[in-house]
């Protein structure tokens, strides 16, 4: 390699230019002959190039990294390789940047030299002037912005990435570090679109505190970053809410403080399902009863469904409803919905029973020969169906599918179908959705369609069952396998239907399986591997093998229900099928239960707090678990009780110096205002059959009720962080106290 640069060298600069480099190159290979290697050939590529100038920053630099580095030659040839690349493809001024920096990182730890080789030969755009600026004021903020630059570079346009590398040099001025802002901005970015990245870097642009900016940037997934409208007054409100303090603006800016959510959301008209879960809970136990629990789409029973759904023991909605301008219009979507789930349970879609079978639906499906499309048809024909039902019922409710309905409409209107199967289908939704016809872009391969949207009414009349959808299923089924012979086959690709939003999707067998196991559960729906539960999926495969005489009473009056409701069999439906082998619906049931989780005894309730720091309430910060299964302690409360004795004693001297000035009934009694009529009828028939009849048959009120109140708060936050003298003592052994003294008294208390 030298022999080859003697020409070049002695014509640039005699020979003590070539004795010079030749002497450099030996000196670098007293351990390996690589660092002189990478040195020769980074020589002849700045002489090809004519910019030999450049060699003596480069060698100075490489004199202090081998005085350090001796013997590590492989990390000194990987310098002169990179230090002569950035010396042939940047200016001087950005090779001076890049050795000075390289010169501090030297006198650090050796994997940093070894980061800026590394990071320099992925980042060949970057601007060495503004990284030399960055390691000025922060070395890990200039690390951290030369390892994402290259990707900011492929996902910015031009004009942008200025800016982002000004926010990133306003951010590393300061006293916190910037790397997982930038993480964040990384994980964000390519996700966004152009208008979307535009508004956040003026957000960005507008705060001073790297902390603030990473947790704006944390909270882009739920801000409508398309509308800087609403993005610009919500952010002004950091300083209209008087959020300028740090941590009031960390919880604004988080989506954390209630100010912040109720701006948002006054500004986008959403509803989040959180606000008002309550209201939908009471409104969902007045319909079905409390065995239904409304959780959203990231609630662990939701089972990862993302569309609204139930499975029999939860109704699942979106988290969020923002589709409309307004809060009234989004709430209505969230009242629709859920009526729409409720309609399901109210109006009789799992009393479907076919052929004994406890897996009716899919054992009904499975007598066409593609249950697929017997499915299907009539999951939209039962949503149609349902949702009639409901309006007829509930004539308040008529305005709110309407409306919905028709904005359905209006999103369908582009919609286009590729097969004759998926136009009736589509057809099927739009009828079910009240529109009088198909569009126009489809009317002319439409000739069925009239037929199809009368099967379709049949199920609008009032007290239309899911046998009339069942019916309904069956000569659609025939209509479209008439037009599409290949839809009767099992294998035929089936071109589903655009999703109506406001209705979701329901596993019908999954749900009657619950709901029919439901009936053998005690009170708390405690569906564990028992005996109980054995029993009724005996009866659910074979009830002709339940021996009633062993029942128990509870478990008979269940049982009856459940069968007589599965003998309940449609004339006109089992006619035409017959008996499925107990083995497949054997399997299928187990496999159904085994994917079934059953209601958890510990639910979550969420709450807002207090935040004194903030000065204002901290969205749904607290957590209550209701915990109904605890393990008992026979021992615990007469060690409580005795533990505490003297405290004991002191609340029995206070409450007997109550005197009772409330009125009580007590029974049996010689005389008094009126009669005791349990004891009148008893001293009636002891005459009558000849016994001494009972005298205290009055009843008298005399005062033996104190007017106490007493109600136990136990405070569990930060002002009660005292130590407790026994660390094995228990918070809530002082409210034995109370109800151990009105025993002694014989008070009443609850």
């Amino acid at each position: 390699l030298y022999m080859g640069l003697t020409m070049d060298l002695v014509a640039e600069g005699g020979s003590a230019r070539l004795l010079g480099v030749g002497r450099y190159g030996l000196s670098l290979s007293g351990f390996s002959i690589e660092p002189g290697v990478s040195y020769f050939r980074g020589v002849g590529s700045l002489l090809a190039h004519g910019a030999t100038g450049q060699l003596a920053a480069v060698e100075k630099t490489g004199d202090i990294l081998t005085l350090k580095y001796t013997h590590a030659a492989n990390l000194v040839a990987d310098y002169f390789k990179t230090a002569f690349a950035v010396a042939l493809h940047e200016t001087k001024t950005d090779l001076a940047h890049w050795l000075d920096i390289a010169e501090t990182v030297v006198t650090q730890e050796r994997a940093d030299i070894l980061q800026l080789i590394a990071l320099t030969q992925s980042a060949p755009r970057v601007s060495w002037h503004t990284i030399g600026q960055l390691h000025g004021l922060s070395s890990a903020a200039a690390f951290d912005y030369l390892r994402i630059h290259e990707q900011l570079a492929n996902i910015l346009p031009k004009d942008q990435l200025p800016r982002v590398t000004l926010l990133v040099l306003k951010y590393a001025g300061g006293d916190y570090p910037v790397t997982t802002w930038l993480n964040g901005l990384m994980s964000s970015l390519p996700l966004m679109a152009n208008k979307e990245r535009e508004h956040l870097l003026q957000l960005l642009e507008r705060l001073d505190d790297v902390r603030l900016a990473e947790t704006l940037v944390a909270s882009v997934p739920n801000l409508p970053m398309n509308d800087w409208r609403i993005l610009d007054a919500w952010l002004s409100g950091v300083f209209d809410f008087g959020a300028r303090q740090h941590p009031t603006a960390m919880a604004y800016l988080g989506l954390e403080s209630s100010s912040s959510v109720e701006h948002l959301a006054a500004l986008c008209g959403q509803v989040e399902l959180k606000d008002c879960l309550r209201l939908l809970q009471f409104y969902t136990e007045a319909f079905v009863g409390a065995r239904l629990r409304l959780v959203g789409r990231n609630d662990p029973d939701a089972q990862g469904q993302t569309l609204a759904g139930t499975d029999g023991t939860v109704i699942v909605l979106p988290e969020l409803a923002s589709d409309y301008a307004s809060r009234d219009q989004n709430f209505r979507f969230y009242k629709v919905a859920l009526l729409h789930q409720l309609g399901f349970y109210e109006f009789g879609t799992f009393d479907f029973r076919f052929e004994n079978n406890p897996l009716a639906f899919t054992a009904y499906f499975r007598r066409f020969n593609n249950p697929s499309l017997a499915s299907l048809l009539f999951q939209l024909l039962e949503d149609a169906r349902v949702d009639w039902q409901v309006t007829n019922t509930y004539r308040g409710s008529g305005s709110d599918f309407n409306w919905l309905k028709g904005d359905a409409l209006a999103r369908r209107e582009t919609v286009i179908t590729a097969t004759d199967t998926g136009r009736c289908l589509e057809t099927i939704v739009r009828a079910g959705l009240d529109a009088d016809e198909a569009p126009q872009s489809q009317r002319a391969d439409d000739a069925d369609a009239p037929e199809i949207r009368r099967l379709t009414q049949t199920l609008r009349v009032v007290g239309a069952s899911v046998w009339n959808t069942m019916a309904a299923v069956r000569d659609c089924y025939a209509l479209i396998v008439r037009l599409s012979p290949a839809a009767d086959e099992p294998s035929c690709w089936l071109e589903v239907p655009q999703q109506v939003s406001f209705r979701g999707v329901i596993e019908p067998d999954t749900i009657s399986v619950n709901l029919q196991l439901g009936l053998l559960a005690d009170d708390d729906l405690d569906l564990v591997d028992d005996d109980a539960e054995k029993m009724g999926m005996s009866m659910m495969l074979n009830p002709g093998d339940v021996d009633v005489d062993k029942m128990k009473q509870a478990e008979l009056e269940g049982a009856g229900m459940l069968l007589k409701e599965m003998d309940r069999l449609p004339d006109e439906i089992s006619e035409q099928t017959k008996k499925e082998t107990a083995a497949d619906d054997e399997a299928t049931l187990k496999a159904l239960l085994a994917g079934r989780v059953a209601p958890q005894s510990a639910r979550e309730f969420h709450y807002d707090e207090w935040d004194f720091v903030i000065n204002d309430y901290r969205r749904r910060w607290c957590t209550l678990f209701e915990i109904r299964e605890v393990d008992e302690d026979p021992e615990f409360v007469d060690e409580a009780l005795q533990s505490l004795r003297g405290l004991g004693a002191r609340v029995r001297r206070q409450l007997n110096m109550l005197r009772p000035e409330m009125l009580a009934k007590v029974r049996g009694q010689l005389d008094g205002e009126e009669l005791d009529m349990e004891k009148a009828i008893e001293a009636i028939v002891d005459r009558k059959a000849g016994l001494s009849p009972e005298e205290r048959i009055y009843v008298q009120k005399q005062r033996k009720v104190r007017d106490v109140s007493a109600l136990f708060l136990l405070d569990m936050s930060a002002s009660t962080d005292d130590p407790v003298p026994d660390p094995d003592a228990e918070v809530v052994e002082p409210v034995y106290v109370d109800p151990d003294s009105d025993d002694y008294l014989r008070d009443y208390y609850a």
